[in-house]
């Protein structure tokens, strides 16, 4: 699954558990924004090795199946 679904969806799950969160009067302690503030300066701060780029994450290891596949076909 493409690194913008997966952000796509976990974007959707983090809007969802906001507003599961909220009581029904619409109040809330720490509001959206800042929860989105904050999940985006953690991501900045992640070392790139934990990253899902098309060189890091998952990626390597897709990449060395398809190298396997190339030479054993």
């Amino acid at each position: 699954m493409p690194c913008i679904e997966r952000n796509g969806m976990a974007a959707i799950k983090a809007i969802t558990a906001a507003r599961l969160a909220m009581p029904v009067d619409g109040t809330h302690a720490v509001s959206l924004d800042s929860c989105i503030e904050t999940i985006y300066r953690t991501g900045l701060d992640l070392r790139a090795k934990y990253l899902e780029t098309p060189m890091r994450g998952s990626a390597i290891y897709a990449r060395k199946v398809k190298e396997y596949n190339a030479i054993v076909a």
